[in-house]
């Protein structure tokens, strides 16, 4: 168990270093059409965290984000990503889920308005997802019978533990092996980019 989640925080940091090839498969978050009447600074309500602090409806903004990426994949693959094979997979990095958390006046989160319009979705936080501005962003990923994967792991040897001798007894060192991500299917990933 601990060396799988060691793995995976490995592959998390591969994984981000993937985002500058999907440049063509993003959506990018734009101005919320409202923020014309917060005033001057308004241009600058694009980001999550400007959404959720300055529009009343911040946590409904965020939804419409989240739907645009949604559509941007469906739109990608292909076909509809409701059917019972598709498996979609939201990843999010850790500092922006408390602003998919977040409620505003009146609206449920972002999080629980996209759980509802899209039930199976399973959510993924991972300490860190940039773009190639080093602005966090979000994936979306989808799974399935008939097309596959988006990518996998590929390990040279297994992952193991080495014993070390201690005066008081054993240790153990954790061996991750040379490994890298593999992405097949890059259509089956859609990035939102400028959260």
């Amino acid at each position: 168990m601990f060396a799988q989640a060691k793995l995976e925080q490995a592959l998390e940091d591969e994984l981000a270093a993937c985002i500058p090839l999907f440049a063509s498969m993003r959506c990018t978050v734009a101005a919320h059409p409202k923020a014309a009447s917060l005033g001057p600074q308004s241009h600058a309500v694009t980001t999550w965290v400007d959404k959720i602090q300055a529009l009343p409806q911040g946590s409904a903004a965020l939804y419409h984000d989240l739907t645009l990426l949604y559509a941007q994949l469906r739109a990608q693959i292909g076909v509809s990503l409701t059917h019972r094979s598709n498996h979609l997979t939201l990843v999010v990095p850790a500092d922006q889920l408390p602003y998919l958390q977040a409620k505003t006046s009146g609206y449920e989160s972002a999080l629980s308005l996209f759980q509802e319009f899209v039930p199976e979705v399973v959510i993924v936080t991972v300490p860190r997802l940039n773009d190639q501005q080093s602005q966090p962003c979000v994936l979306l990923l989808c799974t399935s019978e008939v097309c596959g994967p988006v990518g996998y792991t590929v390990l040279e040897q297994q992952v193991r533990l080495k014993p070390t001798e201690l005066s008081e007894g054993y240790r153990f060192q954790l061996i991750i092996p040379e490994h890298r991500l593999v992405i097949v299917n890059p259509e089956q990933m859609a990035v939102l980019t400028g959260i």
